[in-house]
């Protein structure tokens, strides 16, 4: 028997079965997936009226509006400023059109929101709002200038992306307020993740620091804000480092964003 056995395998024709194909490693329990869709939350002063426009269409024209879920501008301007986007919101698709919502902040909440420290409030208590896993933040200033979707601001890991910059002498203090304000003992003068828009901002995560600074501080999240924040950076246009709630930073990578500002510039973006 043994003997038949050899000479089948000696012959020529006879050609060895190919091997099977590795089998496809399943899924990490640990790996996350980028999220389908996001929302957008922008912020317009009466004097941004056509900036906003123009944002509205940059969107209309190059973002993936099936990865978007809504699109919300919260008008400091009043009715004149609400009534000219409106208008304008006449000339978009109606894919867009229709998850287009046009607010005041004081249906977000009550209260003088026109400043700096405002605005920033405004921008985190809306996550209370958002119905996706991550919300988009942007100023009036930011606009599409190539075909983006959701999952342009995500690694193939699902984890959000960010840069990482210097810190500037003025926004040092309020980096420095909130390691203190968490018991971080961390430097101040290292990079950080970026005070100007745009920046993703993780919705779960959002809602957990406002619960714990004002755990912290024995007063509401805006009253605590307040008064750790009180004046420094009061006439910039960037946004308080405890104000990011993206996740830890792992690996960094050189990517190009879909976005552009009048003070855009070459930055290192990061993985996160």
């Amino acid at each position: 028997m043994f003997e038949r056995v050899r000479r089948r395998l000696r012959r020529p024709d006879r050609q060895a079965r190919p091997a099977p194909p590795n089998p496809t490693p399943a899924p990490s329990a640990t790996q996350r997936r980028a999220p389908d869709q996001i929302e957008v939350l922008s912020i317009a002063f009466e004097l941004d009226v056509r900036l906003c426009q123009l944002q509205l269409t940059s969107f209309d024209r190059f973002f993936d509006l099936d990865s978007l879920a809504r699109f919300t501008v919260l008008v400091n301007g009043g009715e004149p400023v609400l009534e000219e986007l409106r208008r304008h919101a006449e000339t978009l698709r109606p894919q867009l059109r229709d998850k287009l919502v046009l607010m005041e902040p004081h249906e977000l909440r009550g209260g003088d929101f026109n400043s700096w420290r405002g605005q920033q409030i405004l921008k985190l208590i809306f996550s209370r709002r958002v119905e996706t896993s991550h919300y988009l933040v942007l100023d009036a200033k930011n606009h599409l200038i190539k075909p983006a979707t959701a999952g342009d601001w995500f690694d193939e890991q699902g984890r959000a992306r960010t840069t990482i910059i210097p810190t500037s002498n003025l926004m040092r203090p309020l980096l420095i307020a909130s390691y203190e304000v968490f018991g971080l003992d961390a430097d101040p003068m290292a990079p950080v993740m970026p005070t100007i828009t745009p920046y993703l901002m993780h919705t779960r995560l959002t809602r957990a620091m406002m619960r714990e600074v004002g755990q912290r501080a024995g007063v509401p999240f805006v009253r605590a804000f307040k008064r750790n924040y009180p004046q420094v950076g009061s006439s910039s246009s960037t946004t308080p480092t405890c104000c990011s709630a993206s996740a830890r930073s792992t690996t960094t990578t050189t990517t190009t964003c879909p976005t552009a500002s009048r003070s855009s510039r070459p930055t290192r973006r990061t993985r996160t």
